[in-house]
């Protein structure tokens, strides 16, 4: 049930609540995180009756929690001074890992490009934070050639590159392990990540590649 107050409907009548009895966006916010701190409870690694976790499951794909936690976010994107928020990016990502049922929710709704609109990419985002939404895009990337169109869209290349820099190790771990699954089913993704490295030599070294040129010949 706690899932529903993350309705389309709820969440569009408390922007417009005043802001001093809790609405707005503020108010959103609020909401999702005390939603999704609720919700995440039963889920791994928690230890939790099979058949217990199994109804929660259920429950919260009935009720389009990944749906509801996604809009909570759009709709703050970017408007409060207090960051992407852990608790709803972090159920978002035990959601995803648990059930190819809420991946598929989750890009259903391009889920990918509001978490970067909520800057959970962005290289001065809370590590904890870019980790999970890191492990989401692997998902997403690992399960099916079908969500390379959606990751394509979120748009996340110019952040990747940045995060092979980052100075947590983990950050860099994740970020590879994504730049591989780009690469699992399909070459859908080669050119769009090679012209930046090729770009990047290019201004390193320009006299690289210059008479020798590798076979291009002509026209």
């Amino acid at each position: 049930a706690a899932g529903r107050l993350l309705s389309e409907g709820r969440l569009e009548a408390l922007k417009h609540w005043p802001l001093p009895h809790g609405g707005g966006v503020r108010g959103i916010s609020l909401l999702v995180q005390a939603v999704a701190g609720v919700l995440r409870v039963p889920l791994p690694p928690q230890q939790c009756p099979k058949d217990v976790l199994i109804r929660c499951q259920q429950s919260m794909h009935s009720e389009r929690v990944v749906s509801g936690v996604v809009a909570s976010l759009r709709a703050t994107a970017q408007r409060l001074d207090t960051g992407p928020p852990h608790t709803p990016i972090d159920l978002l990502s035990r959601l995803v890992l648990l059930s190819s049922n809420f991946l598929n929710q989750f890009m259903a709704v391009d889920g990918l490009s509001s978490l970067r609109e909520t800057e959970a990419f962005a290289a001065h985002a809370p590590t904890k934070v870019m980790v999970n939404g890191l492990l989401i895009a692997c998902q997403a990337a690992r399960a099916a050639e079908a969500h390379y169109p959606a990751l394509h869209r979120a748009n996340l290349y110019e952040s990747m590159w940045q995060l092979l820099d980052h100075h947590d190790a983990t950050v860099r771990a994740k970020t590879c392990n994504l730049l591989g699954n780009l690469c699992r089913h399909s070459a859908y993704f080669y050119k769009t990540l090679v012209t930046p490295l090729l770009s990047s030599n290019s201004h390193a070294s320009p006299n690289r590649g210059g008479g020798g040129g590798g076979g291009g010949g002509g026209g």
